[in-house]
């Protein structure tokens, strides 16, 4: 499952897709279809994964 969300770790909101399998999250990658970021997205938004893996 592919959810689009903007990250929210800058005032930049970029556009992000969530790939999950179930309830675990496998990537965060940028959305390409997002009007602004275009499919970019920096190392704190793709680092995310991390972070929520880890539950902190």
């Amino acid at each position: 499952m592919i959810a689009k969300v903007s990250c929210r770790f800058c005032a930049s909101r970029c556009g992000m897709l969530i790939h999950r399998d179930g309830r675990r999250i496998r990537r965060i990658s940028g959305d390409p279809d997002h009007p602004v970021s275009r499919g970019w997205s920096c190392a704190r938004g793709r680092a995310a994964t991390v972070k929520y893996q880890n539950g902190k």
